[in-house]
């Protein structure tokens, strides 16, 4: 009987231990304090825009297939007139449609044909997102990426009256559906405050994110998420996105398509 008892006290030991480490591991932005090269935040590209500026993230698009809401798309870029559009991370489904799409030549008129939103005067950046979805180096190295500004894992953009930085959040969970789950079911934007704190973003700097195909503005703690726009097991696409514009004091969460 002691000899059970030993044998299940180690089981339960070994799988407590083992559930704490897949926890860390899935939201790995907890192993920043002791690991600071893991934080995009060390590593982020500074850029100062002015004009009215949209976010928009999670478009998984893939080479075979036209990108479904490129006319509601287009017609809200001319209406509202953006000057610059910002894809925070995931915008292909995969590296291999990236590279079908983009050629050996990467720049924005690729990007936006797909998007049908060629001809028009915007400025294109990208943040790069998960790798399971975008490539680590779309611009193969070119010193002079042309009219595509590849913004690395995590920029910090000065608008004049308000600054914020854009990640996709592949560290808020490496499993995305895990990271909408808790935030669609224990609190909203609890994992973007979470990152933040973390990540000692200053406090003033608003916070933008993708990745858990949520959206949201949380004003107080000054974080957001600017949703997905194509539909993944159990999450309908939001196509939505977040408006930077000279009349907002904060980072407006518009419905697109």
């Amino acid at each position: 009987m002691a000899q059970s008892s030993m044998w299940l006290s180690a089981v339960l030991v070994f799988l407590t231990v083992t559930i704490i480490i897949l926890f860390i591991l899935n939201f790995r932005f907890l192993l920043y304090p002791a690991v600071p090269s893991l934080n995009p935040l060390a590593h982020a590209r500074q850029v100062r825009l002015r004009g009215n500026t949209l976010f928009i993230s999670d478009l998984h698009l893939k080479s075979t297939e036209p990108f479904k809401y490129a006319k509601d798309l287009r017609s809200f870029i001319e209406t509202t007139q953006v000057s610059n559009l910002i894809v925070n991370g995931d915008l292909f489904y995969s590296p291999k449609d990236a590279r079908r799409v983009l050629g050996s030549s990467p720049d924005a008129a690729s990007i936006l044909g797909k998007l049908g939103l060629d001809g028009l005067p915007l400025n294109l950046f990208w943040v790069l997102g998960s790798p399971a979805h975008d490539p680590p180096n779309p611009l193969n190295d070119q010193s002079d990426p042309g009219t595509l500004k590849v913004l690395g894992k995590c920029a910090l953009i000065d608008f004049g009256r308000m600054q914020v930085m854009a990640y996709h959040g592949h560290d808020l969970s490496l499993k995305g559906a895990f990271g909408h789950a808790w935030n669609r079911f224990i609190s909203k934007l609890s994992l973007e405050r979470m990152w933040k704190r973390v990540a000692k973003v200053d406090g003033s700097i608003w916070a933008l994110f993708g990745h858990t195909h949520l959206p949201g503005v949380d004003s107080r703690h000054r974080v957001a998420n600017s949703g997905g726009w194509q539909r993944v097991p159990f999450v309908n696409p939001t196509k939505t996105g977040l408006l930077i514009s000279d009349k907002n004091t904060a980072p407006e969460l518009v419905s697109i398509a």
